[in-house]
């Protein structure tokens, strides 16, 4: 979160992220203002990239009912035209504390639909959409507001006066969103960086952005934007090039190999792929010189024939050490550490991520590993608590039929929730989505029994 006065700040923790083929994309963000009622309209900064490196500057007020903006925190899409507001700010607004440029603009606004990942459902039945109440089974129709931009004319912003906004009039149109071979991507976005004042040779103008409201609170809301975000980091050019190096020869490696990924200078940034030489484990880069690293990814080799794929719950605190410091020793943590992936040599993979930052903080201090984790086996400690929940949760899927895997990975997700880690446990599945792994505890008869299900029991 990030405060320029005024009672105004910018929440950087919580970014759309919107591509249009392989050279243009737009983020917003939300801006909140202090004191600001409940029934305040919803403002973001929507960033376009331009030509000369720097970014156009536009504010986006969303004028929505409460039941509108429920829609929204529930994952639900919502036609915008006629309710948003356009300003263009002076470059720098919210870098420097500028003012508002005197640049008055038309601004002509629709709606673009993709349509949900059967297909099947779009702007006129998005309701019917199974995904919307089960996001974890697919991808729910998405609705993109998108708004074309005509300067009428433009002076000296220096008394910095407010730009004028229009609501425009425009039109809704659905469809997938168009491919990268026709202009525009079929959809009238821009394709690349804007050079100010000139359209696009295609006549491509539309910058996309989606409605953004606050983080969720709720860690069950939380894991489905943190997962969001781990797919978008796992689908990148650099983090996939140093991902085929570490899984290259996964099957026969006897050390674990792994890569930290983050930014620099605005770029995707990756390290170099590590092989591990203490045991088994790789020592990953949580800091690094050469780039800000916003988290890690590891392979599981095999190891023995009774030896899970899955991550270990030493990856459990790998994570937690990485982001919040480790007591006792001069290291900190990196505050930006926040996604830990797993590649496993039976071609699963996983991703932890932070649902509930406080118990994320706590988890560590009253649980410490030097007390619940076994150092010879590497497992939680069996007299202890945890590893009396984890044994019998581990056992109960075994006797079930599930294999070695399997068992422990639902017992993972089982005490990383029971014992309020803070953390999210998710896999990739075949859509190459990262779904949350929840299971749980059924009391009957004095009888426990367990169950995986697809409804969310984070806390």
């Amino acid at each position: 979160m990030i405060g320029y006065g005024n009672e105004v700040s910018i929440d950087t923790d919580n970014v759309t992220y919107i591509e249009n083929g392989p050279n243009y994309h737009t983020y917003t963000f939300i801006i909140t203002r202090a004191k600001a009622p409940a029934d305040a309209p919803l403002e973001n900064l929507v960033l376009s990239p331009l030509t000369d490196g720097t970014y156009r500057e536009l504010l986006f007020t969303y004028s929505l009912t409460s039941s509108e903006k429920q829609m929204l925190e529930n994952g639900l899409p919502v036609e915008t035209k006629g309710k948003v507001n356009v300003t263009e700010l002076t470059k720098g607004t919210y870098n420097n504390g500028g003012q508002l440029a005197k640049t008055s603009c038309n601004w002509t606004e629709r709606t673009v639909w993709i349509s949900c990942s059967e297909g099947l459902h779009s702007g006129s039945n998005f309701s019917a959409c199974r995904f919307i109440t089960h996001p974890e089974e697919g991808t729910p129709p998405r609705a993109y507001t998108v708004e074309e931009y005509r300067c009428l004319s433009e002076s000296d912003p220096g008394s910095g006066e407010g730009g004028g906004g229009s609501t425009g009039g425009g039109s809704s149109s659905s469809g997938s969103g168009g491919d990268d071979n026709t202009p525009c991507n079929g959809n009238g976005v821009l394709t690349g960086p804007q050079q100010p004042g000139i359209t696009d040779p295609n006549g491509c103008t539309g910058i996309p952005t989606m409605p953004t409201l606050p983080l969720p609170n709720t860690p069950c809301r939380r894991i489905i934007s943190e997962n969001q975000k781990a797919k978008e980091y796992y689908n990148k050019a650099k983090f996939q090039s140093k991902l085929a190096e570490a899984k290259a020869t996964i099957t026969t490696d006897t050390q674990e190999k792994g890569f930290s990924f983050g930014v620099k200078d605005g770029e995707e940034a990756v390290t170099n792929v590590k092989t591990g030489s203490n045991g088994n484990s790789v020592d990953l880069d949580v800091q690094s010189p050469a780039l800000t690293v916003y988290g890690a990814g590891h392979t599981h080799n095999k190891g023995s024939s009774d030896e899970p794929s899955p991550p270990s719950f030493e990856d459990v605190y790998l994570f937690l050490q990485a982001h919040n410091g480790i007591p006792g020793t001069s290291f900190n943590g990196n505050p930006n550490f926040k996604y830990l992936y797993t590649f496993t040599h039976d071609g699963n993979e996983y991703v932890f991520t932070i649902t509930n930052p406080t118990d994320f903080k706590n988890f560590m201090g009253l649980y410490p590993p030097n007390e619940y984790i076994n150092p010879n086996t590497h497992i939680w400690d069996l007299t202890k608590s945890i590893g009396i929940d984890a044994d019998g949760v581990n056992r109960y899927f075994n006797d079930l039929g599930k294999t070695i895997s399997e068992s422990y990975e639902l017992a993972s997700a089982f005490i990383l929730t029971k014992y309020n880690s803070g953390m999210g446990f998710s896999k990739k599945d075949g859509n190459g989505d990262f779904k949350p792994i929840f299971v749980k505890e059924i009391s009957q008869a004095g009888k426990k029994t367990y169950e995986k299900t697809n409804d969310c029991n984070l806390k």
